[in-house]
């Protein structure tokens, strides 16, 4: 299966559904237990989100599949360490992933901030990442965007093995085919993220925050919903099996119902053939939660 469990909620409050803390370190055993049952092995993380690291190692350190758990990544702020030291911190960074999670290596790193790649240390980032895949301590090396903008230009500019990019019901921008002939071209698999985005897509009108209850697109959205007789988990699962231009999709849990709700929906193999193209927008202050404060 093409899912991937991403861990942010595993080590910091996220997400606009989240009203709680942390997702539980019980519920996530269970989800981890889960996942190996129905193959899913990928899991994606990063050094800042909180202690999530640490408990992916907890997690499956007593579970006979460990190695077969594909670990993804990401470093951010490197622009600000000193050129000279980018390569022994990236190398540190990535050991200390590996030890805590208790694993041989890792799938893949992702540069987490494009502003590092647009820093003049962008040659010795990269580099510095070709190095340490080479020794073997990651496989794929990549980069998180917002901007199709950003991925045209660096795709270009360096030989990546994947991005990590949104994919959902609002922002369909990677869909596009020059952009899919491109990242075909250049051999770069695409892992895609905020499916739900951040959960915005499953609340109920009455639910919603204030500052999107007058936002055209969001009555559109439900009175699409209404008018399919559709619950919003099921629609947004659908759209994602339709367009299946990824390699992996990744999506965080705030429980472990949660999780087993979501995988029951992407076990259903039939699927409901509906024109989402019309609910697509490009208004940043929509499908880019870094604008909704």
């Amino acid at each position: 299966m093409k899912l991937g469990i991403g861990t942010a909620q595993l080590g910091m409050r996220y997400g606009i559904t989240n009203k709680s803390s942390k997702l539980k370190f019980i519920d996530f055993k269970k989800i981890i237990l889960l996942s190996v049952k129905n193959k899913i092995y990928t899991i994606d993380t990063a050094n800042n989100y909180g202690d999530s690291e640490i408990k992916i190692g907890k997690a499956i350190l007593k579970t006979k599949y460990k190695d077969k758990f594909k670990i993804v990544s990401k470093i951010g702020n490197i622009r600000k360490v000193k050129i000279s030291n980018i390569y022994k911190h990236i190398l540190d960074s990535i050991s200390l992933s590996i030890s805590v999670m208790g694993v041989k290596n890792l799938e893949g790193i992702l540069i987490h901030d494009i502003k590092d790649l647009e820093s003049n240390k962008a040659d010795e980032i990269f580099y510095s990442l070709i190095r340490i895949k080479n020794m073997g301590l990651i496989k794929k090396i990549g980069f998180s965007a917002y901007k199709i903008f950003d991925v045209i230009k660096y795709i270009k500019k360096y030989k990546f093995d994947f991005i990590q990019f949104p994919l959902n019901i609002f922002d369909q921008r990677i869909l596009a085919k020059n952009i899919q002939k491109k990242l075909k071209k250049n051999k770069v698999e695409l892992h895609i993220r905020s499916i739900f985005l951040q959960g915005l897509l499953l609340l109920p009108k009455n639910k919603l925050p204030m500052k999107f209850k007058n936002k055209n697109i969001l009555k559109n959205w439900h009175k699409f919903l209404d008018d399919n007789n559709l619950d919003p988990l099921t629609a947004c699962i659908n759209f994602i099996k339709k367009n299946n231009i990824y390699s992996r999709v990744i999506i965080g849990f705030n429980s472990y119902n949660q999780f087993n709700e979501v995988l029951k929906k992407f076990t259903i193999k039939k699927r409901i053939n509906l024109n989402f193209e019309k609910l697509a927008t490009k208004n940043s202050s929509i499908i880019n939660p870094s604008k909704w404060n």
